[in-house]
């Protein structure tokens, strides 16, 4: 097995046997977050010798590490697993060392250099829109997103800098975007999130009448608490005034025996009819 010329940059001594089951490889080990300049320094030698490959578990001790290396050593590679392939198969905990051969060598392969000084390509705006940010199922698709890009998980703060320092063009992000949303569309995700929404206006043509005072909810947990206030049971009926595009009629639908929604808007009928067909009015 070729050995790769880089140093894989790990937490422990448990993580050094899962990467030499993977892969032929040198390791350095930081032992725990708090990185010491000893290490620092090695994987500074690491870097300037060989190349140095971070590979920390995907979690805040693991996140903290990364930050604290690639501050002190620049020009570092980055690789990461998602939750799910750092997942032992039985017991608790998370890290490289419950990771398959399989998946190691996938995210070492995908390895990439994180650029400080990259110009912006994706906005916070463009986050926001994409539901990437606030609002329910935002950390799901964040998730997702890491996943596809192979630049790892991160919360909503941290996800503007990730994507930057990674070079990840529009063209990427709108790709992966596209992916998450057909898969969220398979699984018959709620109406009421940001993009979704914005995607069923965008599809009709839609625009709101201010004499009507349309206002449509992107929230899914807001609209749960009002089905919950409401004290619906599986044989109760409801009744609806202005469904929209069906965000609430939706979560009604879930918890009681039928609904009869009327809408005024002659222009949102093709839309419920969309929006609504896996649920029997």
């Amino acid at each position: 097995m070729k050995k790769i010329k880089e140093i894989i940059v790990v937490e422990g001594k448990d993580d050094t046997v899962a990467i030499k089951r993977a892969v032929n490889a040198d390791t350095i080990e930081t032992n725990g977050s708090a990185v010491n300049e000893s290490c620092i320094e090695q994987v500074r030698l690491a870097q300037k010798t060989r190349g140095a490959i971070i590979f920390t578990d995907p979690d805040f001790p693991g996140q903290k590490i990364r930050n604290i290396i690639s501050e002190q050593v620049k020009g570092c590679k980055h690789a990461f697993l998602t939750k799910k392939e750092a997942l032992p198969k039985s017991g608790r905990g998370i890290g490289v060392e419950h990771a398959s051969p399989e998946a190691i060598r996938n995210a070492l392969k995908d390895a990439q250099i994180m650029d400080e000084e990259a110009s912006e390509e994706i906005s916070q705006q463009d986050l926001i829109d994409a539901g990437l940010i606030g609002g329910s199922g935002a950390k799901e698709r964040r998730e997702k997103l890491g996943s596809i890009l192979k630049i790892g998980f991160t919360n909503g703060k941290q996800l503007y800098k990730r994507l930057k320092m990674f070079q990840i063009s529009t063209e990427a992000f709108e790709e992966a975007m596209v992916q998450i949303i057909q898969e969220e569309k398979k699984m018959n995700k709620d109406i009421a999130t940001p993009v979704r929404t914005k995607e069923i206006l965008k599809k009709y043509g839609f625009s709101f009448k201010k004499s009507l005072g349309q206002n449509f909810l992107i929230d899914t947990n807001i609209l749960k608490r009002i089905v919950e206030h409401a004290n619906l049971t599986e044989e109760s009926g409801a009744i609806e005034i202005g469904p929209g595009i069906g965000a609430l009629t939706e979560q009604l639908a879930k918890s009681s025996k039928k609904v009869a929604a009327f809408e005024i808007d002659q222009r949102l009928l093709p839309i419920l009819s969309d929006t609504l067909s896996p649920i029997t009015m």
